[in-house]
């Protein structure tokens, strides 16, 4: 019923990318222009209180947020960085979009992986049997 940030970084202006379970029960990957402005990338549906594996993907030039191997419509991002530090479980200081669950494992890859995704999808899947 809340927004539940995953992993954030906090920049001014915001850049980083962020990943978050919506309030519509959606795994969003959200990105941000050199200006501030958010774009958000909607993956599949997550059921509530169930296990999922989600991956939040930005190539440079596409965002996208996958949800169980099924990805949602990607959306145009220019690839922003900053230098702000990373945070796991929450934004830098804004309580309301804390987490509220539990997180098995969280990966962070600095440079693009996109093209090892679905292998790196696989050997967590099997590793942890989250929807086998």
């Amino acid at each position: 019923g809340a927004n539940n940030v995953m992993l954030s970084s906090d920049g001014t202006p915001r850049v980083g990318q962020f990943v978050r379970a919506s309030a519509a029960n959606t795994l969003q990957s959200i990105g941000f222009t050199s200006g501030g402005s958010a774009v958000t990338a909607t993956g599949p549906s997550i059921g509530i209180d169930n296990q999922f594996l989600g991956i939040a993907e930005c190539t440079g030039t596409i965002l996208k947020a996958y949800v169980d191997g099924t990805s949602g419509t990607g959306k145009s991002l220019t690839n922003r960085t900053d230098a702000a530090p990373l945070y796991v479980g929450a934004r830098n200081s804004i309580i309301s979009d804390a987490h509220n669950g539990y997180m098995q494992e969280v990966i962070h890859y600095a440079s693009d992986q996109s093209s090892n995704r679905t292998g790196i999808e696989t050997d967590v899947n099997t590793y942890f049997s989250i929807y086998t």
